[in-house]
């Protein structure tokens, strides 16, 4: 038994908020820290839902189990409070090195003599920033898996620096925890775990790919011999096509091999894997395991809250989500999208606000982004996704469950700027929501210095070639915070990074955009357009903000024809959407497009 009783998690992501809940359901007082106030809001939100995942799935010690650990679980966001009292401090920040070693030496700094110090990473080596706590005697790795509830293993991995003592508290600690420690003695990247998985996933793989067996074959003599319920095609099937693809496409010979198959069989048909019902096999149900999964026959079957859709323009398929309120209909429908390198499956949680209305609401990702198809991947084009959006209403209009003189859109940031750019040539768009839209490309200039754009105009323009060549442009963080040896980042905003936090774990994000989407944006401008909307519109804008400058779009707003409402939330661009203000905002798009989103007879 250890004699720990304080832990501290670092971090409240989707595992950091898991870890801690987790903790404190055990008996546990947990400290948890993130940057600011509204991370902390939003962590509480995480933990209570949490308490509700276990009282469903969870057997329960007492019945106020779950509210009795949400009791014992305390926020701040100053690291020396964080720490002051903590056995055990955990960290579960995001994965860069330079990050973390600075979160860790605040931390050593800041902690008593009896903390011991454990990072979750999955790809870094424990090591590399055991040195940064200036006690790596008392560092080691203690890595968790998603679901911890239902995946309870911790890994416990030593470093060459690990004190002994110290590696069997918290091996000790872990079973407290409610974890099945897995012992790692040296360091390995993968852990043990993992490790493991990925031998058995490249020898199914070979097996496959040298017609030894089909899948549902190799799949069979896995679950029968090593008596488990999934195969290994029906793992790849829970991870997602999109990431098989991206993981093996840059493997060995056979592993490439196996990825051209999965973009040309699988991701390019709209079979993207377990989450939209269809991969390598056919699920009848939202239940995952060997008994609902069967071999692939016929089109994939509605689920009865939404439908996966796929619509087939005549170079990419597209690939999205359709809820519908109650009623045979025709309904409204609602096109929902947000802003850089987002993607469709971060929105389903907004799917009530609008079906509760009485619209449907669809969801899809822009090509080359999340379940989509599209050659050129994470490369943002607001152009060509205009025209794509007007394609996706031609087909939406054809649907009988559909209101064709009800579609409307709604949008935040570039999804605000797509909805403009299309409803300034579509008549059929029935009423726009833009927020924070980018109205002017010269603007996106101009959060550059001047001194920097000729070597920025320069490496897109490598890019593009590069393209033309037949290979892929390289690729910026999207959104963060610049760290001194950490990738470029297009968009440099502490809020920013906040904001992307809500995506964290889901298998179709990447918070990557191509060098090259730089060119498209720049070349981009809203203006011309603004006469000639003619549905009505609600603008809302930041009234502090200079990446979708305030100023352009008052200007733009101005030339709108009405109906049309202005709206000026106070901050900055990401200050608008960080935190409840960011449902809220669906929230009103939801209720004004509901009320005045209807295109008249005459047009």
């Amino acid at each position: 038994m250890t004699t720990f009783k304080n832990i501290t998690v670092l971090g409240t992501g989707v595992l950091g908020s898991q870890i801690a809940y987790q903790t404190a359901f055990r008996g546990f007082q947990v400290t948890v820290w993130d940057i600011d106030g509204p991370a902390l809001e939003r962590a509480k939100e995480r933990f209570a839902q949490l308490a509700s995942v276990y009282a469903s799935e969870v057997e329960l010690p007492s019945p106020d189990a779950p509210q009795a650990a949400l009791e014992r679980i305390r926020g701040t966001s100053d690291f020396a409070d964080a720490v002051k009292d903590a056995d055990l401090v955990i960290e579960a920040v995001p994965e860069n090195l330079e990050l973390k070693r600075d979160v860790w030496a605040k931390v050593g700094a800041a902690a008593p003599e009896k903390t011991i110090f454990a990072t979750n990473t999955s790809s870094l080596l424990p090591s590399s920033m055991a040195l940064a706590t200036g006690r790596p005697d008392r560092f080691l790795a203690l890595h968790y898996a998603n679901n911890i509830w239902q995946r309870n293993i911790a890994e416990v991995m030593r470093t060459e620096y690990t004190d002994p003592d110290v590696f069997q508290q918290v091996v000790t600690f872990a079973e407290e925890q409610g974890m099945i420690p897995i012992r790692v003695q040296k360091e390995q990247p993968g852990y043990v775990a993992n490790t493991i998985l990925f031998a058995t996933l490249r020898a199914a793989i070979e097996l496959y790919l040298n017609e030894v067996a089909d899948m549902p074959t190799i799949d069979e003599a896995f679950r029968v011999s090593m008596v488990t319920p999934l195969g290994p095609f029906q793992l790849l099937d829970m991870v997602g096509m999109t990431t098989v693809y991206n993981v093996y496409s840059v493997g060995n010979e056979v592993e490439q091999r196996f990825a051209k198959l999965v973009k040309t069989e699988y991701i390019d048909n709209g079979k993207l894997g377990r989450s939209t019902g269809e991969g390598f096999y056919r699920y009848a149900d939202e239940r995952v395991g060997g008994s609902t999964a069967s071999p692939i026959t016929g089109m994939i079957q509605r689920n009865p809250m939404y439908e996966d859709v796929t619509f087939s323009l005549p170079d990419v398929q597209l690939h999205g989500r359709i809820y519908r309120p109650d009623g045979d209909g025709p309904h409204p429908v609602v096109i929902f999208h947000s802003g850089l390198g987002s993607v469709a499956e971060g929105n389903y949680g907004f799917a009530d606000l609008f079906t509760s209305l009485g619209l449907a609401v669809l969801f899809y990702d822009h090509r080359g982004f999340g379940y989509s198809g599209g050659d050129l991947r994470q490369e943002v084009d607001p152009l060509l996704f205009a025209r794509d959006l007007r394609d996706v209403i031609t087909l939406l209009a054809d649907r009988d469950d559909v209101d064709e003189r009800r579609i409307s859109l709604s949008g935040f940031s570039l999804g605000g700027m797509i909805d403009l750019l299309v409803a300034g040539v579509d008549r059929r768009v029935a009423g726009v929501v833009s927020v924070v839209a980018p109205i002017s490309g010269l603007a996106a200039r101009d959060l550059f210095p001047p001194e920097a754009l000729p070597a920025v105009d320069a490496a897109v323009e490598a890019g593009r070639r590069e393209q033309l060549l037949g290979g892929q442009s390289p690729v910026l963080q999207a959104t963060g915070e610049r760290v001194p040896g950490g990738p470029e980042v297009m968009f440099d905003d502490p809020i920013g990074a906040e904001f992307i936090k809500q995506f964290d774990g889901l298998p179709s994000y990447r918070n990557e955009v191509s060098l090259t989407s730089l060119g498209r944006l720049f070349e981009t401008e809203l203006l011309p357009f603004a006469a000639r909307i003619t549905a009505p519109l609600l603008l809302i804008v930041g009234s502090e903000d200079t990446i979708s400058r305030v100023e352009d779009a008052r200007e733009f707003f101005e030339q709108v024809r009405s109906p049309k409402l202005l709206e000026e939330h106070h901050g900055q661009h990401y200050a608008v959407l960080i935190g409840d203000g960011y449902k809220q905002l669906v929230a009103r798009s939801a209720e004004w497009l509901a009320e005045n989103a209807t295109v008249p007879v005459s047009r």
